[in-house]
């Protein structure tokens, strides 16, 4: 690590927890040149998210669960885990 790096993160760690919080949410979003906080896109990208999934269902790749199951899965998931490390 150079030198002007290593200042650079001692720095950054020496900000408030929120601080940090805020640089790291921003460096992480230069480092994804696909990102756009246009909410037009964000709503096309969504769309081809839903229509892909739709066709998957109707094309019988994929099954719907009804979520009440799936919650009361997990929760046995955690009870026994927690059973099982004596929590």
């Amino acid at each position: 690590m150079s030198t002007d790096l290593s200042q650079v993160v001692q720095s950054a760690l020496s900000l408030p927890q929120s601080d940090r919080a805020k640089l790291a949410s921003a460096l992480l979003r230069s480092l994804d040149s696909q990102v756009d906080d246009d909410p037009q896109v964000i709503a096309k990208e969504w769309e081809k998210v839903i229509l892909a999934r739709s066709d998957a269902l109707h094309r019988g790749e994929v099954e719907l669960v009804d979520s009440e199951a799936v919650i009361s899965e997990l929760r046995n998931l955690i009870s026994d885990s927690k059973s099982a490390t004596g929590q």
